[in-house]
């Protein structure tokens, strides 16, 4: 890929650079869509329905992991069981009515760290305190005679069509009272904690009209999440009712993304919205940036929950079932990136091509790139966007008309945006020169694939293969603009095989040649060109190394320093090697000839035959003067002797049959080996050789007196420290001054 250097990646040590994403989540570099809630089952009854209910429905899951359901319509609470899933209404709740233990369209629930089942018993404007353990009404809150006529009241502790409850980590219970446009608190006993709301009115942000409220926790401290329906927004207070400015900026684009927030939940990663006009759970990371639909959850909803295994559960108001949701088992249908701005400088800049790899593009999955150059550096409108609706995923995105190009345009004008064609993942960007390049990406899928982005390549400045034409053609403006767009296309199609030739001196070095495809990697090649074997057991810092080595050892080839490196290399072995004929000589009489160490027997005449003396039929040398004295070195010549240490042997994969394939393959043809294993035994005069074959004893064990210990024979004495001291047996009596400790 040749580019005289002008280039960059996008994705650098994983990060995207100036990346914008929308939709989109960037998992250790790669690009992808959003993972979102799928896979939906059913959980309970089907619901009664009920006509114009837009507010809250409450699901509450205990400690066991049973849920309970408000059915509003039905006028009850349904158990559903943890373990066989079976459900069954409380028995000692159900109406319609309004004595204690009956309910009137129930709305939120919430359960506390004591079994309590806190019921916002809405059309009898009260709160209702289950134990779950005895599945009887412990405590009604709201009404001074649990049995009067309910109604509503405006005073504190009092309640008119209370629509949601939430309990925090402490055990105070908040409470959203929808008639009078407040959230009251309590303690877990039911006394209100009116200072609160007063608290609360005072913040510089008050909700107008609560309709759901619930506990998260940011940066591991507890906050107060509202929705507020008049502006269908997001509110986030301390638990004393101090406003949390900061935290409610996350999700300030929620409103023109929902079309009426009817409930909300919270976990570490995301925030999800339940949106009753389209009826569907939207999807926003911690940064309030939209992530997507979870998908496969029912055609409207009123409540959401987590139950004890981390699943949604979406509570569809009425006429349905509660559906329960696989967290991160989809895709979001649709997202999109802006990247930029991307400059390498003050100057006009002209932006070449843009090459894209991907992981993965799977049936179902598209991926489309817009390029718009500028000279400012304020982002650019997105050219599509991504809708809400739960469609496919063409239906689920659609184009817009900012400053976008026309396609029959030969060369776009700066701020315009060129689309490039669907999955087109070689781009080359035809346009007017400038200093900004930004990038826009759009993913689409069908929730359960998504394509994968792993890198984008940029060139820039480029010196196309037009500088190879005649001078008349390069000195001419209009042959030129019609040639480099045909030229940069050849380019490209010849990509691949003029970055192999770019690449050449690197895969002719052993330290960087690839070797991913083992045993048929270029490594391996590479190390054919010599006839060198890289076994495949070794990692592939000792294949380089030794690869590396290998032109040096094939110069040094059948000598002795030669052998033991094949033979450390492929055998793990140290050798000694030792030539005969290096050590042969005639015994000759001197003062320091030794019989049988320094001497020899001729084991023929040196000038060959001698008749009468040394010739035997069939058995005499007759040689020429020239070779006077090669008879004598005849049995030793062109014989060595090989040496390995046993402990080379023992636990590990070194045999002497490796020894024996290795020498094989790289001694001189014309010579002969013996091979033998070098043991720990010392007979000195013999054969032990100090250093090669003999092991020198350490010292032995400490002095200790016992049954089997013999004094002068298995112990000794050390040496005294002090030369003047007194040896045994010199100046010392033992037995008169010496006491044996």
């Amino acid at each position: 890929m040749t580019t005289n250097g002008n280039y960059f990646y996008l994705n650098h040590q994983n990060q995207w650079r100036n990346a914008a994403l929308t939709g989109l989540v960037n998992t250790d570099g790669v690009l992808h869509l959003a993972p979102v809630p799928g896979l939906a089952e059913t959980v309970g009854p089907p619901l009664a329905s009920a006509e114009q209910l837009t507010g809250p429905a409450g699901i509450g899951v205990d400690r066991w992991g049973n849920l309970y359901l408000a059915d509003p319509a039905g006028h009850r609470i349904i158990r559903v069981d943890a373990c066989d899933g079976s459900n069954d209404p409380l028995p000692c709740l159900r109406g319609p009515g309004s004595a204690p233990g009956q309910l009137n369209g129930p709305r939120g629930l919430a359960i506390g760290s004591r079994d309590i089942l806190y019921i916002a018993d809405s059309g009898n404007h009260r709160i209702q305190v289950v134990d779950l353990a005895t599945q009887q009404v412990r405590a009604i809150w709201g009404q001074a005679d649990p049995y009067a006529p309910p109604k509503p009241g405006d005073e504190p502790g009092q309640f008119n069509e209370p629509w949601d409850a939430a309990v925090d980590q402490a055990g105070r219970v908040y409470v959203v009272d929808y008639g009078n446009r407040r959230v009251q608190k309590f303690t877990a006993r039911g006394r209100v904690i009116a200072d609160f709301w007063l608290t609360l009115q005072n913040q510089p942000v008050v909700p107008q009209e609560p309709g759901a409220v619930t506990t998260i926790l940011v940066a591991n401290e507890e906050r107060l999440l509202l929705v507020d329906r008049a502006d269908n927004r997001v509110l986030v207070y301390w638990l004393d009712g101090t406003y949390d400015k900061e935290t409610t900026i996350r999700w300030a684009e929620l409103p023109a993304q929902v079309g009426l927030l009817v409930d909300v939940l919270a976990d570490a990663d995301f925030l999800y919205v339940a949106d009753a006009v389209s009826g569907r759970v939207l999807v926003f990371d911690q940064a309030g940036v939209f992530m997507g639909v979870a998908q496969g959850g029912p055609t409207s909803v009123a409540g959401l929950a987590f139950d004890c295994q981390g699943r949604l559960l979406i509570h569809p108001g009425s006429g349905g079932k509660v559906q329960q949701l696989q967290p991160a088992s989809a895709y979001a249908l649709c997202g999109t990136g802006l990247i930029g701005p991307l400059t390498v400088g003050s100057n006009l800049t002209r932006w070449h091509r843009l090459k894209v790899t991907l992981g993965e593009l799977p049936e179902g999955g598209h991926i489309q790139f817009f390029t718009l150059v500028s000279n400012g550096d304020t982002p650019p409108t997105l050219p599509m966007t991504c809708g809400l609706t739960n469609g496919s995923a063409a239906a689920n995105t659609k184009l817009t008309d900012s400053g976008l190009a026309a396609a029959n345009v030969p060369i776009t004008p700066r701020n315009s945006w060129r689309p490039a064609p669907v999955d087109g993942l070689d781009l080359l960007l035809a346009h007017e020169s400038g200093r900004n390049l930004w990038l826009a990406v759009l993913f689409q899928g069908n929730s359960q694939v998504s394509p994968t982005l792993e890198q984008m390549w940029l060139a820039y400045d480029h010196q196309t293969w037009g500088q190879y034409l005649p001078t008349i053609h390069q000195n001419d403006p209009v042959n030129m603009a019609r040639f480099n767009p045909v030229l940069s296309l050849l380019e490209s199609l010849l990509s691949d095989e003029q970055m192999l030739l770019e690449a050449l001196p690197i895969l002719f070095d052993p330290a960087a040649a690839p070797d991913d495809a083992v045993p048929d990697s270029w490594l391996n090649w590479l190390a054919s060109w010599l006839a060198f074997h890289l076994d495949e057991t070794w990692s592939e810092a000792k294949r380089r190394a030794t690869l590396a080595e290998a032109f040096y050892q094939y110069g040094r080839r059948g000598t002795v320093e030669s052998l033991r490196w094949f033979i450390s290399q492929y055998a793990g072995a140290a050798a000694h090697i030792s030539e005969p004929a290096t050590q042969a000589a005639l015994w000759t009489l001197g003062e320091f000839s030794h019989l049988g160490f320094e001497t020899m027997l001729a084991p023929a005449e040196a000038q060959g035959a001698v008749v009468g003396t040394t010739a035997t039929l069939d058995r005499s040398h007759l040689i020429r003067d020239e070779a006077y004295g090669a008879p004598l070195f005849s049995d030793v010549t062109h014989r060595f002797c090989v040496q390995v240490y046993a402990a080379d042997l023992i636990g590990s994969n070194t045999s002497l049959d490796q020894v024996r394939q290795v020498l094989a393959r790289e001694k001189p043809a014309h010579t002969i080996y013996h091979l033998c294993e070098i043991d720990a035994r010392m007979r000195v005069g013999f054969q032990a050789r100090l250093g090669i074959d003999t092991i020198i004893a350490g010292p032995p064990p400490d002095l200790a007196f016992n049954g089997t210990t013999q004094l002068g024979y298995d112990t000794f004495l050390p040496a005294p420290m002090d030369p003047d001291a007194a040896a045994l047996g010199s100046g010392t009596r033992l037995g008169l001054g010496t006491q044996l400790v």
